[in-house]
């Protein structure tokens, strides 16, 4: 065999290096997301419901652009803001207000505010999102992940994006539920006249790798359980 040089072998180890962080860098990414608890959830929902009825009284009356500001100003970003004014608010001879219509930007996404919806946080900033799924009628929409991204503006939660596609944090952990799903039926069988109880609430499983002498050794890892 061709032995490499020393410089060769010091490009590896750089590039083995990278590599590494990249995927330290990773597993922090997914570690830090956190489901909410019970309190927070709530707290989280009554926000984004609050938001979604601010933007639906818009379209209530013609109103000034102060007021109009001030209605939004509590719930939503400067940037968010802009943008959903820009896009939905209409000049009429009376004044400006918002118009109903089915494909309206910027707008909360209709949530079921059930079980299916889920609220996660990332330091500072918190995720509602939901798998919704459309009946057939006269407008076809796209069953999928729609939800909304939550950060703090001068201490207070407000609504920042709303998303169509999951970001990448939540999607590894969306596919890491979905393949733990199976294994937590079969421990359910399992206990099933054991006098073992259920839990509360799913426990999500997520992959750690961990670099130890060179080698990726799969170690199961579990989140706080979901509400």
């Amino acid at each position: 065999m061709e032995k490499k040089s020393k410089g060769e072998k010091i490009k590896m180890m750089k590039k083995f290096k990278k590599l590494t962080a990249v995927l330290i860098a990773a597993i922090f990414c997914i570690m830090f997301i956190e489901p909410a608890t019970a309190l927070d959830k709530e707290g989280i929902v009554k926000r984004v419901e609050t938001s979604f009825n601010k933007q639906v009284s818009l379209s209530e009356k013609p109103r000034d652009m102060n007021e109009i500001d001030a209605i939004l100003n509590t719930h939503f970003t400067e940037s968010f803001k802009e943008k959903f004014v820009l896009e939905n608010v209409i000049e009429t001879d009376e004044g400006f207000q918002t118009f109903g219509s089915d494909f309206a930007s910027y707008y909360i996404p209709n949530f079921s505010y059930t079980d299916k919806t889920e609220a996660v946080k990332k330091g500072e900033t918190v995720y509602l999102y939901e798998y919704i799924t459309y009946e057939e009628g006269p407008v076809y929409f796209e069953d999928g992940y729609q939800g909304v991204k939550l950060v703090k503006e001068n201490g207070d939660l407000k609504v920042d994006d709303i998303f169509f596609t999951l970001p990448k944090e939540l999607e590894t952990r969306e596919n890491g539920n979905e393949a733990s799903s199976t294994e937590e039926a079969q421990k359910l069988e399992t206990a099933e006249g054991e006098g073992v109880s259920s839990p509360l609430s799913v426990s999500y499983r997520n992959k750690l790798y961990i670099i130890f002498q060179g080698y990726f050794l799969d170690d199961s890892r579990y989140f706080s359980n979901v509400i």
